[in-house]
């Protein structure tokens, strides 16, 4: 299950799904009032994006899965991980924080941008939130596509209640005194160059989930599946291989 993160739509997986789907069962969603998704413009926690994930495994009678979660969609994995244990094989946290005393903030114009995401220009997307979500050398080998990505994400704004709602759920996400209890394996993948959420994020998450394991890219940023999507396939498809050899 692939789970995106805060505003994101699930076609950003679509590399992973490509590659996975030759050897398992792969989904990814939209978040609510996301891309397809209603909405439900009404107060939510991370405790309800998790009962959304959980209705989906009901809905498409999947009992246990393996979560992959980056950044809003790490939180969610992270809830649900507490909250129902044994529906969990196994969980990627990918450039994300476990909340609480355990968090350190991003850089605060880009979060500032981030919440403002539903009405930013293009030229805000390019030069003030896109050197947020990729690292520096995916931003200069890819500067034509990503000056089209941000005139996408102008002209297709998500609904605005949607990315309030999203931004409230992980405002209030503290699971970091729980995270000791989880037992299900977990790989946490992290960019060095991540300045959404920094690297210690990550390296605080592996040393308190038991067993954990932290895989830190060098020179990536916020997005690693996207801007390494073979690399970060690489240790998705390890990590599987140890939970079913």
């Amino acid at each position: 299950m692939l789970i995106n993160g805060l505003g994101g739509l699930r076609q950003a997986w679509h590399h992973q799904a490509q590659t996975f789907n030759k050897t398992h069962r792969v989904l990814s969603y939209d978040h609510r009032g996301i891309g397809g998704s209603e909405l439900l413009d009404q107060p939510a926690t991370c405790q309800d994006f998790a009962r959304d994930l959980l209705g989906l495994l009901n809905h498409t009678g999947i009992y246990r899965a393996v979560l992959v979660g980056v950044s809003f969609g790490g939180r969610v994995v992270q809830e649900f991980t507490v909250r129902w244990p044994g529906r969990v094989l196994g969980l990627v946290l990918v450039g994300t924080s476990g909340g609480g005393a355990g968090h350190t903030s991003g850089d605060p114009q880009a979060l500032q941008l981030l919440e403002r995401s539903a009405t930013l220009s293009a030229d805000e997307w390019l030069h003030g939130l896109i050197p947020h979500l990729f690292g520096p050398g995916y931003r200069d080998a890819q500067g034509p596509r990503l000056e089209r990505l941000a005139r996408w994400w102008a002209e297709h704004p998500q609904h605005p209640a949607a990315i309030a709602r999203q931004w409230q759920a992980m405002r209030g996400f503290d699971r970091w005194d729980e995270l000791g209890s989880i037992q299900a394996p977990c790989l946490v993948i992290h960019g060095s160059a991540d300045t959404m959420s920094p690297p210690v994020n990550g390296q605080r998450l592996a040393s308190r989930i038991p067993g954990a394991r932290l895989a830190l890219l060098e020179g990536l940023g916020h997005s690693p599946h996207i801007e390494d999507p073979t690399g970060f396939d690489a240790l998705v498809r390890g990590f599987l291989d140890e939970l079913d050899p």
